[in-house]
C-alpha cells in the first residue's frame, strides 16, 4: 500500500488516500476535523473500539433493554443518542431525525421517558438509521419530509418545517433542530 495525492482527483477536504497495489483506493474526508483515524492490532483488542457503544444499525439492543438503559440516564436524550459509548453510528443530525420521528423534545432527560416513548425512540431509531444506510447517506434519497432538507439555519435552510416553527438550540455541545409544536 502507497500513499500518494492525485492532483485535481481528489475529493475535497481529503486527508488521507490509501491506494493498494492492485490500484484500489480508499479516502479519508473530513472536512470539520472531526473524524479519527489511527492503526491498531485488530478492532477487537483496541480499546478505542472496545469502548464503542452496540452499533445503532446492527446491533440496536431489544425495547426493553433500551427502555432500561434510559431509565438509568440523568442526562438530554439528544446528547445521550449522541454518545458512541452508548449507541456507535448516531450522529448529529440523525439523532435530530430521530427524536422528531419519535416526537421526543431533545433537551428531554432520557430518565423520563416512559415505556410508550421508548418504544417510539426504538422504532425512529432503526427507521431512520436503515433508510440512512441503504442509500449510503444519499441525502438526495432521503424522504422530502424529513428535518434533514431544512434544519440548518440561516442561508442554508428554513424557519419553518411543514407548517411548524424550527427551533435550534445548543444540546449536548452540538446544533439542535427540533419542532416545538410536535416534539414533547
Amino acid at each position: 500500500v502507497r500513499a500518494e495525492a492525485i492532483p485535481g482527483a481528489d475529493p475535497r477536504f481529503m486527508k488521507l488516500k490509501l491506494i493498494t497495489d492492485a490500484g484500489h483506493s480508499i479516502a479519508f474526508v473530513d472536512g470539520r476535523r472531526l473524524g479519527r483515524i489511527w492503526i491498531g492490532e485488530s478492532p477487537e483488542r483496541d480499546r478505542r473500539v472496545s469502548a464503542l457503544g452496540p452499533d445503532a444499525h446492527e446491533a440496536l439492543p431489544p425495547v426493553t433493554e433500551l427502555f432500561q438503559q434510559l431509565r438509568r440516564r440523568r442526562t438530554p436524550i439528544k446528547a445521550l443518542l449522541l454518545n458512541q459509548k452508548f449507541l456507535a453510528g448516531i450522529g448529529n443530525w440523525l439523532a435530530d431525525e430521530i427524536l422528531l420521528k419519535a416526537l421526543i423534545a431533545p433537551a428531554r432527560l432520557a430518565s423520563s421517558l416512559d415505556e410508550t416513548e421508548a418504544m417510539a425512540l426504538h422504532q425512529s431509531i432503526k427507521d431512520v438509521v436503515t433508510h440512512a444506510v441503504n442509500v449510503d447517506a444519499d441525502y438526495q434519497q432521503f424522504p422530502d419530509d424529513w428535518l434533514f432538507h431544512v434544519r440548518w439555519g440561516g442561508g442554508r435552510g428554513d424557519e419553518m418545517w411543514r407548517g411548524h416553527r424550527i427551533q435550534r438550540d445548543t444540546i449536548g455541545g452540538r446544533t439542535t433542530a427540533w419542532i416545538p409544536d410536535l416534539q414533547h
